[in-house]
């Protein structure tokens, strides 16, 4: 096939940046365009997929998940997920709009198929996600502005005029027709060659404290916890009564999707697991992985993460079977109380926080997702020498303090164009976990 052009060309061409991906992740196909040339394309793809996935290494990486994601002893796992990185990663040949989003949701996996090289199981699927529309806590929500090269800035929901009045509960608005429509297109398009699921992507984050960012603005947050604290308590009541509505909703409507498999839990993790029910017609809270992070409050202490965060993350957290925690905060400092909820599975070790420390402190108790700083990939040709440097020291440490490991590579922005450089990661975070 001839070369197409790159994932992050098209959206650099249509100046809508990560906005147009995130409304792919909410299903809003605006139209059903596949030109002839790009169903063949797509069901090429596709049929490949299908045949990789059903091979031996491929069902060997899921039995490896699935027995690190029950507590069972294996070697520390290796999985990248560049993120940005695709963009720079995979070119794009269909030319209609909903053929390109789902030729990028195949490409990946034939990327890690054939050639990643990680721990990564691909599944032998494509995932719709449910059309939907959830409004704003204040009209016109946080003024958002992109620039050209794709930069965000953005203004406060809540401005200084503005009191607790002026927050409306938000409106989640699922169209389950239209829904059904674009998954039974993608159906006709793909028939016998891979399977097309409905696959509910209901939040990105259950944390809560990004979206008292984008109400109060992440730098006023952390002058009103000493100002005007009843108002921070009172707006994060206001966020997690609208999310423990908005879980109640899900689960009675039957739009919940299991989540044990796949890289489906956020933050770059995969979900398997045989803790979790394998099998559900309608599934329940109690069978997911949930997912919470504070890492907006990174800075905030203890006392006040225990006092303003920690009450409501705690609400959400034990409607789920399983948990993972944390993103980009330094986890040591607030481990302590969030290895009190009953739930938590898995710890994300960010590179700001202390590994060692939090190694001790975890033993052999939780999963430990190691995540590597990805500024080693943010150059035209990756070091092994960097990469080395940013494992080696550690990795023997841990594992004395019996970690179950994963070494996660993700939050690249860029990869200077040079898809090389995820292939050298792995390969050197492979060759090190080998070595031990």
């Amino acid at each position: 096939m001839s070369p197409g052009r790159l994932w992050g060309d098209k959206m650099r061409d249509k100046k809508e940046g990560s906005l147009w991906f995130r409304a792919t992740q909410r299903g809003n196909i605006k139209a059903f365009d596949c030109t002839k040339t790009d169903r063949a394309i797509l069901r090429e793809l596709a049929k490949h997929i299908t045949e990789l996935a059903a091979g031996p290494e491929n069902t060997e990486k899921r039995k490896l998940w699935i027995a690190h994601g029950s507590m069972e002893d294996t070697r520390p796992l290796v999985i990248c997920d560049p993120e940005n990185g695709w963009n720079e990663i995979l070119n794009l040949e269909c030319e209609s709009e909903s053929a390109r989003t789902w030729e990028f949701l195949l490409r990946k996996k034939l990327f890690w198929l054939e050639e990643m090289g990680d721990d990564t199981p691909v599944e032998a699927s494509l995932e719709i996600p449910y059309t939907y529309q959830e409004s704003e806590w204040v009209a016109g929500g946080a003024r958002e502005t992109i620039s050209a090269s794709g930069g965000h800035s953005w203004a406060a929901m809540m401005t200084e005029d503005m009191t607790m009045e002026a927050l409306e509960t938000p409106r989640l608005t699922v169209d389950i027709p239209r829904s059904r429509q674009v998954a039974d297109y993608a159906r006709e398009i793909l028939a016998d060659t891979i399977s097309v699921h409905l696959r509910g992507k209901w939040w990105h984050s259950l944390g809560l404290t990004n979206s008292l960012g984008e109400i109060r603005g992440f730098e006023q947050v952390y002058y009103d916890m000493y100002d005007e604290p009843e108002l921070v308590l009172g707006i994060m009541e206001k966020i997690c009564a609208y999310n423990e509505w908005k879980l109640d909703y899900l689960e009675a409507n039957g739009l919940l999707t299991l989540n044990n498999d796949m890289l489906d839990v956020p933050a770059g993790i995969l979900g398997y697991t045989r803790d979790l029910p394998q099998e559900r017609e309608q599934p329940l809270l109690s069978g997911l992985w949930g997912w919470l992070e504070a890492q907006e409050l990174a800075e905030i202490s203890p006392q006040m993460f225990e006092e303003f965060v920690f009450p409501f993350q705690q609400r959400i957290a034990r409607r789920f079977g399983l948990v993972s925690y944390g993103c980009c905060e330094k986890m040591q400092q607030r481990f302590e109380k969030v290895r009190t909820l009953p739930n938590l599975r898995r710890v994300s070790v960010s590179p700001w926080a202390d590994k060692l420390e939090l190694g001790e402190m975890m033993g052999g108790d939780y999963l430990y997702a190691w995540k590597l700083n990805p500024s080693v990939l943010a150059r035209d040709k990756a070091s092994t020498d960097a990469i080395r440097a940013d494992i080696e020291p550690f990795i023997g440490p841990l594992r004395g303090f019996g970690c179950r490991l994963e070494l996660v590579m993700k939050d690249n922005h860029t990869l200077c164009r040079n898809p090389q450089n995820v292939k050298t990661w792995v390969c050197t975070a492979k060759e090190i976990v080998n070595q031990l």
